[in-house]
C-alpha cells in the first residue's frame, strides 16, 4: 500500500500493485475483522486512489469510494486506547478525499491525539509527527 502512494495511477496498474493490494487488504479484513491495522490501510488504499483519480473515476475504475474510505477508518478508530497511526492516516484520508471540506475534521481528528500516552516508540515517533502534520495541513 505504501509503494503505491508514490506511484502514479497508471505505474500502480501497469506494475499490478492495484489489484494485488486491494485483493489482501480485502482478505486480511475477511479473516482478522478486529485487525484495525488493515481496516486503516484499506480505508487509506480508498483514499489514495480518490486522491489521484478523483472520486468518478476511482469508482467507475477502481471501486474506490469515499463510503469505503470512511468505513476502513471507522472500523480501525473504534479500539481503546486509540492507535494512533490509525488516526493520523485518517487525517491525512480526510484531505486527500475531500480536501477543504473536511479540513476541521482532519485538524480535530489529528488535535485528539495530543496528550495521549503513547504504547511504544512507533508510536511516540508518530505523536511528534502530529505538530507538523497539523502546521502543513490545508496547503497545496
Amino acid at each position: 500500500g505504501r509503494i503505491m502512494e508514490d506511484l502514479s495511477m497508471s505505474a500502480a496498474l501497469m506494475t499490478g500493485y492495484n489489484s494485488i493490494v486491494k485483493e489482501r487488504l480485502e482478505k486480511l479484513i475477511q479473516e482478522y475483522p478486529k485487525h484495525t491495522k488493515g481496516a486503516a490501510n484499506y480505508g487509506g488504499y480508498n483514499a489514495g486512489i480518490i486522491g489521484k483519480s478523483g472520486r468518478f473515476l476511482g469508482r467507475i475504475s477502481y471501486g474506490a469510494t469515499p463510503e469505503k474510505m470512511e468505513s476502513g477508518f471507522a472500523t480501525a478508530m473504534r479500539v481503546e486506547p486509540p492507535v494512533v497511526s490509525n488516526h493520523i492516516e485518517y487525517a491525512i484520508a480526510l484531505e486527500r478525499v475531500y480536501g477543504k471540506d473536511e479540513i476541521e475534521k482532519a485538524r480535530k481528528t489529528l488535535e485528539n491525539l495530543i496528550g495521549v500516552e503513547p504504547l511504544d516508540a512507533e508510536e511516540a515517533l508518530e505523536l511528534k509527527r502530529i505538530e507538523k502534520l497539523l502546521a502543513d495541513i490545508g496547503k497545496e
